[in-house]
């Protein structure tokens, strides 16, 4: 059986969005949060990327959703599916919701239903199913492939750039 948590975003001021879920029934316990991608040229040149705190988001600027998660039950978690809504202001950034040990799929209609990748498809303004682009996606969701043990925590995310 197939257990889903998903997450629902609520605005806040700037453009933020956060959530929290607790699911008592699974015992899992799930925290969402926004994060704006500073990338800095260090005097040497190297190049540093690190997230802060997404207080003000500007046009253009790249925004990292995490979802947090860690099974707090005794027993594993099995059959564990984790979804989070990609905000109509937000364009995803393809790539970026790829996760070892997860099925990844995505929607083009706000988690009615999910597809690969590959597989996903929208109508056009000419009546035609036409590949879905980057612009398309309002959702990503991950399908975990093993139980997540007792205590067992980790994290899934995407980033995207505000329009």
């Amino acid at each position: 059986m197939r257990r889903h948590i998903k997450s629902i975003a609520k605005p806040a001021a700037a453009l933020m969005l956060a959530a929290s879920l607790f699911t008592p029934a699974l015992a899992m316990e799930a925290t969402q949060k926004v994060e704006r991608e500073v990338v800095e040229t260090q005097a040497d040149g190297t190049v540093v990327t690190r997230l802060e705190k997404a207080d003000l988001i500007k046009p253009g600027e790249n925004i990292v959703y995490t979802l947090d998660f860690v099974n707090t039950k005794s027993e594993p978690a099995d059959g564990l599916v984790l979804a989070m809504p990609v905000p109509a202001e937000i364009q995803f950034a393809e790539g970026s919701a790829e996760r070892s040990g997860t099925r990844v799929e995505y929607s083009t209609d706000g988690g009615e239903s999910f597809s690969d990748r590959l597989g996903l498809t929208v109508i056009g303004e000419d009546g035609q199913s036409r590949p879905a682009t980057a612009d398309d996606i309002t959702a990503v969701r991950w399908t975990f492939n093993a139980a997540i043990m007792p205590g067992e925590s980790g994290a899934v995310s995407f980033k995207g750039r505000l329009r």
